[in-house]
């Protein structure tokens, strides 16, 4: 599991957020921040759930381990629709990531 923050941002206020499961069934990561608490979970089943919470005033760069297809995220117990969509673009090592703004994030790559 993988969460640091970003050099490129003054204040620590974006930042990466690259699980590895690396065959675990479940994970949690918490991190303090003074506006917040930035948490992941990982659940394993059919596919990979990654819920992703993120504190005010700061952004992830989320980046899973999944290739292919992304699933359609939830945020703040909402299905996300069209623009609503972060786009899915590469972090400059050549994986998929997409920038998420504060609120709870659920990405479910086996409900796809």
């Amino acid at each position: 599991m993988c969460i640091r923050d970003s050099p490129l941002t003054p204040g620590a206020t974006t930042f990466a957020v690259a699980p590895d499961p690396a065959g675990l069934e479940h994970f949690r990561a918490r991190v303090a921040h003074p506006a917040g608490v930035l948490r992941v979970e990982y659940r394993a089943g059919e596919g990979a759930r990654y819920e992703v919470e993120v504190p005010p005033g700061c952004e992830a760069r989320f980046v899973p381990p999944e290739e292919g297809a992304w699933p359609v995220p939830v945020l703040d117990g909402e299905r996300l629709e069209g623009a609503a969509i972060p786009p899915v673009e590469s972090d400059g090592a050549g994986r998929a990531s997409a920038r998420l703004s504060p609120g709870s994030w659920v990405y479910d790559f086996s409900a796809e």
